[in-house]
């Protein structure tokens, strides 16, 4: 493949022998021809704004959607709870026996 950009500046630095060898296995596990096309990869993304190997949003807004994702399934569980604590104390055995199936699971999960 012929380099459209010629690359005529150099940029090296020291790495240990384990260093080496987790980037040469990265570079198999994604198609890297060498460590400096890794490294230029890499850096172009962190400048870009996309450090993450997809491209994608970068880690701590994913970190934040899903932070923000598991804050409304918290609160809507705890809503659901609330509507069966209700029609438990309206004397439905059966949403009673289910009010404790679901305490019971969410004891489970959370040990």
């Amino acid at each position: 493949m012929a380099v459209l950009k010629p690359r005529s500046r150099l940029v090296y630095f020291r790495v240990s022998e384990e260093e080496f060898e987790q980037f040469t296995r990265v570079c198999e596990q994604v198609g890297a021809r060498s460590i400096s096309d890794l490294v230029r990869s890499a850096m172009n993304r962190t400048v870009s704004g996309h450090p993450n190997a997809d491209g994608g949003e970068p880690v701590a807004g994913r970190l934040r959607q899903l932070d923000d994702l598991i804050g409304a399934l918290s609160l809507r569980m705890r809503q659901l709870d609330m509507l069966i604590q209700v029609q438990a104390a309206n004397g439905n055995q059966t949403d009673h026996k289910l009010h404790a199936s679901v305490k019971g699971n969410a004891n489970a999960e959370s040990a």
